[in-house]
């Protein structure tokens, strides 16, 4: 509670949205070239006060060489409108992912994700979005606790607008051990997004907290 509380003085001071954002990660199959794993996501809005957002996906990735990955996966979602009605939403996706070892313990990471969303707040009209995430991670071996942190960037392109519409900087993101196949996480996170309406920017300060899992063989 004292972290949230922390958290919230920040928030206020960044004159944005408090969020928290829950993800859970289970990986059902990995070996040296496929992985499959289910992800899913709770998000608080309005200084963390009310639910506004869940999410199920289920991707696949096929490991092409050791720096370069491609990926497939299929999500949905319902979130929260202003007015307080939930609208659903579908996506199919397609990752082409490459990434450069910096060393032993280093590496550079990108995520390039296109997104074809099926919008029921229009009428089921499908949009085209573009990801591009740049992630810096770093490995500890020796620790037993600390396990990797990462700091990353992430901008969203929207084709119809032709414009930048989301911007998702994660200063900081630690994973720590919790058991010989599981990982908690957390993470800090300032979110920007380009209105629809008036094209101006919101800003909202997230907190998050994860677990991921790996298969039990």
């Amino acid at each position: 509670m004292a972290l949230v509380s922390v958290s919230k003085g920040i928030a206020n001071e960044f004159d944005g949205d408090f969020h928290i954002w829950n993800e859970y990660k289970l990986t059902e199959y990995s070996e040296d070239r496929w992985t499959t794993f289910t992800w899913a996501e709770l998000r608080f809005f309005v200084d963390a006060s009310e639910l506004g957002l869940w999410l199920l996906q289920q991707k696949a990735y096929a490991s092409l060489s050791d720096q370069l990955k491609l990926g497939i996966g299929a999500s949905y979602l319902d979130a929260k409108s202003s007015s307080g009605g939930w609208n659903s939403q579908s996506r199919l996706e397609f990752e082409l992912n490459p990434r450069c070892r910096l060393g032993r313990d280093s590496l550079i990471a990108l995520r390039n994700r296109i997104e074809l969303r099926s919008l029921e707040s229009l009428n089921y009209t499908e949009r085209l979005v573009s990801r591009h995430r740049i992630t810096w991670a770093r490995s500890f071996r020796a620790s037993q606790q600390l396990k990797r942190i990462e700091i990353s960037e992430e901008l969203f392109y929207d084709f119809e607008s032709g414009q930048i519409v989301e911007s998702r900087f994660r200063p900081a993101n630690l994973f720590f051990s919790a058991s010989q196949r599981s990982w908690v996480n957390v993470f800090s996170q300032i979110r920007s997004r380009r209105l629809p309406e008036s094209g101006e920017w919101e800003h909202a300060f997230i907190l998050g907290f994860g677990l991921r899992m790996r298969p039990w063989r």
